[in-house]
């Protein structure tokens, strides 16, 4: 029989107490409920208290690194079969999703957080155009390129005709994410039911658009935590 671990986080760590917990739809992160077969990723548990976990998808697992981003665990999504799914998180907007990732492949474009009429993702649109985006009935696109092999923290705030994305804690883009109600499950690391390449360290997943303060509060703790910028 495979052997099971759990991967937990100890008390006191960095800027546990300052995370805002209203609204907090989902919270996935690579140091703390991670059940393991071997390296092998079987499942993720939701750290919001709402039970939204995600179990490993296909034929293949994503792989656990220990210092995956910057010295801190990190969850590896390899390009093949190994895409995350979880039960239905979002229903509306608004909603607010960030995410610590890290691209490594070329010029692919690559989901981080997905349901039906709502993805926040890198897009490719030609030459080196490697920018973020979040959808929900509309694209909203970044005006920065998002780099390979280096850690990078996204968010992007889906609010109707007030949508925005920030990158290391930098606004990139405002305007229109649309609006359309959000439904089905979850999927982790993949586009279209094709799995995409990417390191993932911790997922933040508000029904609701954080106001400054506490989207800054969500920012430190994990540029502090994954020494981002």
């Amino acid at each position: 029989m495979p052997s099971f671990s759990e991967i937990s986080l100890a008390e006191g760590s960095i800027g546990f107490d300052a995370l805002p917990t209203a609204n907090l739809a989902l919270w996935l992160k690579a140091d703390s409920g991670v059940t393991l077969s071997g390296s092998d990723v079987d499942a993720w548990a939701d750290l919001s208290g709402n039970g939204k976990n995600a179990t490993a998808s296909g034929t293949a697992r994503p792989t656990y690194q220990s210092s995956g981003i910057n010295g801190m665990p990190a969850i590896s999504f390899n390009g093949t079969t190994n895409r995350m799914t979880g039960s239905q998180v979002l229903t509306t907007h608004p909603a607010t999703v960030f995410a610590v990732v890290q691209f490594s492949v070329g010029q692919e474009i690559g989901t981080i957080f997905q349901q039906t009429n709502f993805i926040l993702y890198r897009g490719f649109n030609g030459g080196s155009s490697l920018e973020f985006r979040i959808f929900n009935g509309a694209d909203l696109t970044s005006s920065n390129t998002i780099p390979n092999g280096t850690a990078v923290l996204l968010e992007g705030i889906a609010n109707g005709a007030s949508s925005f994305l920030f990158s290391n804690g930098v606004q990139r883009a405002s305007g229109s994410a649309g609006s359309s109600a959000i439904s089905g499950s979850y999927e982790i690391a993949s586009f279209s039911g094709s799995p995409r390449t990417m390191v993932i360290a911790e997922i933040l997943v508000y029904s609701t658009n954080l106001g400054t303060d506490d989207r800054q509060l969500v920012e430190n703790y994990l540029n502090t935590k994954y020494s981002i910028y």
